[in-house]
């Protein structure tokens, strides 16, 4: 399921109008499955290990954004180059959005690792603090409705620091607390067909109701999760489609953003090159040859 939200997103950023999805339905299933895995491996840590387990988790994530970063900086200087911007101005505007934004001009999938930053330090603070994960919940919850009720985004102080709430305050740390409640009950004990039925009926909602997709992206993660014990996907090949999708999520836009600066519009021409080449690279990443590589960028 991550694989094929994968290329949501690239359709969302490569099509008008995102003929294979919807909108802000895919980085909410990111969150969530990294929430289940994060508190899966957080169960699993004696508690005096939790904190080293909580460092190694961050650290690798916080790795992970500013090598995407430095990889995606020719894109970023290029941007601020083409907005006319100073060069004060743009070294301001490339750490503001470093650290509270997380994208730049072509990179926007990196906003996806700064929100599991902030989220997982949040996660973090209140597991010291002793807040269960149903607590946590609730919280989440209140700025999920704090994000879709007020106007923030048009208070000046905070669009001048945080731009939007499509962050890991307002987005991240709800998603991925929801998908470490997931994580402490067996999802398959409701039928796949009823989470299924709920994530349908949910979409076709959200038509009226755009709010709708955010429990639709819950109801579709709860089907993946409660398929887990059917088995038709391979354990290697199961490992292999979630390194696939990690690939095919933070590369597609370098691909993409060659063709665009190219002049290629917006469309299907642009989501089928895009969509060959990340797939030709993650293929390759699977090589012996290449495991290096993919420990280091994944």
């Amino acid at each position: 399921m991550k694989f094929l939200m994968a290329f949501d997103v690239v359709a969302m950023h490569t099509t008008v109008g995102n003929p294979l999805g919807i909108k802000d339905l895919a980085v909410p299933f990111f969150f969530l499955a990294s929430g289940f895995f994060l508190f899966k491996k957080l169960d699993l840590c004696r508690p005096e290990e939790e904190s080293a387990c909580q460092k190694k988790w961050l650290s690798r994530i916080a790795r992970l954004y500013l090598v995407w970063t430095v990889i995606y900086l020719p894109y970023t200087v290029y941007g601020f180059v083409k907005g006319g911007n100073s060069f004060v101005h743009s070294i301001a505007l490339f750490f503001r959005n470093l650290l509270f934004v997380g994208e730049n001009y072509l990179s926007w999938p990196l906003w996806y690792l700064l929100g599991m930053i902030w989220a997982g330090c949040m996660i973090f603070l209140l597991r010291k603090l002793r807040v269960p994960a149903w607590g946590m919940l609730i919280i989440g919850i209140g700025l999920v409705l704090v994000a879709q009720l007020s106007d923030l985004e048009s208070n000046g102080l905070y669009h001048s620091v945080f731009k939007t709430t499509r962050n890991g305050i307002f987005m991240g740390f709800p998603f991925m607390v929801a998908g470490g409640v997931a994580s402490k009950f067996d999802a398959a004990c409701v039928s796949p067909i009823v989470w299924l039925a709920a994530f349908l009926a949910l979409l076709v909602c959200s038509k009226f109701a755009a709010w709708l997709v955010l429990p639709a992206a819950v109801a579709l993660f709860l089907f993946a999760a409660s398929m887990k014990d059917i088995g038709f996907v391979s354990e290697s090949l199961s490992l292999g489609l979630r390194q696939a999708s990690v690939v095919i999520y933070l590369v597609h836009m370098i691909f993409a953003g060659v063709l665009i600066i190219c002049g290629v519009e917006k469309g299907f021409a642009l989501f089928a090159i895009t969509s060959v080449c990340v797939l030709l690279l993650a293929f390759l990443m699977r090589s012996s040859k290449c495991e290096g590589l993919v420990k280091f960028l994944y």
